[in-house]
């Protein structure tokens, strides 16, 4: 008797889901090296007069979720006169890009082997 990887049950959904997982797994590790990224940008493009909105950003992460902020209560003001914040952005697009570009590579070339 033979039996066939295609007539294991659930065979499918199983790497269905163990690929899914994995994928996440790589996404949350490109969000969170792309957030951090732009805070050492932003960071280096903040106005300093006392220090204190350079040292104000925070970041948070949750599943497929990161984010980047600054608690100062007088941070969007600054940012609307000298732009700091989105400029580090935009400055960083092609390097976030490669970021994931990359990491989904290794991915794909580790599942393959």
């Amino acid at each position: 008797m033979e039996l066939k990887v295609q007539e294991i049950k659930g065979l499918d959904e199983f790497l269905r889901k163990i690929g899914e997982m994995s994928v996440k797994k790589v996404l949350n590790k490109s969000i969170r090296k792309s957030i951090f990224t732009v805070e050492r940008t932003a960071k280096r493009n903040t106005p300093v007069d006392t220090g204190l909105l350079r040292n104000s950003y925070e970041t948070k992460f949750k599943d497929l979720d990161g984010r980047l902020r600054n608690f100062r209560e007088y941070w969007p003001y600054v940012e609307a006169n000298q732009h700091f914040f989105s400029r580090s952005i935009s400055q960083e697009q092609r390097r976030i890009y490669n970021i994931f570009e990359r990491d989904m590579e290794n991915f794909l070339d580790d599942l393959a082997k």
